[in-house]
Formats: structure tokens, sequence, C-alpha cells
């Protein structure tokens, strides 16, 4: 899937684990044009469950490290910041948003492609709540102008619903205050960008 989204002319960007990665995938990966690559490592107490004991992930490892151009690290220690994955986390609040909202991962679709080529609405969907179709039958632009993706968005302008994912997420911001925040963000740029960041998701 990766290679025939390059081969389209998509940007890719890869975050990754390296869990189930093979020596081949990495040779594979090496040859294609990746825009970035940000490599997951594990932390100290076992948080992301990467088993770096097995000889495999160690001779992986190693040959990405030597194959690929390695972008970004991320590592989920004490320092990681929960984003409560639309209330799914046991650090999770159990907010839910009322009244008109808005998400960047709306606005510009972050979709989360599953295995068998689901597509799932983003990379909060643990649960996978809103599947909007699959790559392997469906194009991207049938995906996006999907009934259940269409939904979704219609739903940004009611004042609630129960079914919708989205409400539950930290990243939902109210309407106004999200536009107020882009036009500022164009006008100043980053300084306004990061108390965005600091107030809704830090």
């Amino acid at each position: 899937m990766i290679e025939s989204a390059i081969s389209k002319g998509f940007k890719v960007r890869i975050f990754s684990t390296l869990v189930g990665m093979k020596a081949e995938d990495v040779e594979r990966l090496s040859k294609m044009d990746i825009q970035e690559f940000t490599l997951h490592l594990p932390d100290n107490k076992n948080n992301t469950k990467i088993p770096v004991n097995t000889q495999m992930y160690k001779d992986t490892l190693a040959l990405v490290l030597q194959k690929l151009r390695i972008d970004n690290f991320s590592v989920m220690n004490e320092n990681f910041i929960d984003n409560e994955r639309a209330g799914t986390t046991r650090t999770a609040r159990g907010t839910h948003m009322k009244g008109m909202y808005e998400c960047f991962k709306l606005v510009h679709p972050q979709f989360a492609m599953l295995p068998n080529c689901d597509v799932a609405l983003c990379c909060n969907d643990f649960g996978l709540k809103h599947i909007l179709g699959n790559l392997l039958t469906q194009s991207y632009d049938e995906i996006v102008n999907s009934k259940e993706f269409r939904r979704i968005r219609a739903d940004r302008l009611k004042f609630d619903s129960k079914d919708i994912l989205c409400r539950n997420c930290m990243f939902a911001v109210p309407i106004f205050e999200y536009y107020t925040f882009q036009a500022a963000i164009a006008l100043v740029g980053p300084v306004v960008k990061d108390i965005m960041v600091t107030k809704y998701w830090r």
C-alpha cells in the first residue's frame, strides 16, 4: 500500500514501532521516497509493549538504522503526553463535548489504515467505531466522500450526539475558538499555535 501511494504521487509519512517488520520490508522501504519516518522506541517501563528481547526486533532495528533515514524518535516514557484516545485509555477523564466543534483531523483527514486495508477515522479510533471503507475496493476519494465520513463531519454543527467518537476526544475544539486560533496562527505564526497546543493537548 505504501508503494502504491507513492507511485500515485502521494507524500507518505511512516510512524512505526517496527513490530512485525521483516528485513525484506526494510529493503523495500529503503528504495521508496518516504517524506518522514518516525521511529517509536521502547521505554524503560514497558508502556509500549515492544518485544525488545527478540532477535528479530534487534536485527530489524539495526537494519532500519543502517538503511533508512530516521527523521524523528518518539518514546512513551514518563514525559509522554496521553491524549486519552477519545476516552479509551485508563487515564481518560470521560469528557463529552456538546455544541458545535471542529477538529483538524476532520478538516485535513488523518485516516488510519488497518492491515486488511480497512480505513478507520483516525489514530484515536482504537475501538474501530468508524470504519469508512477499504482501500482495496475503494478509492481515497470514495472514502473521503463516504456516507459515514459525511455523517461524522455533519455532526460538528449539531448540539450533541451520543454515537460520534469525536465528542469524547480532546482534539475536538469549540468551533469559534478553533477558527479564532486558526486566524491568529495565520497572522502571528507559531507563538499562538504553541498556546493552543498547551491549552488543549497537554
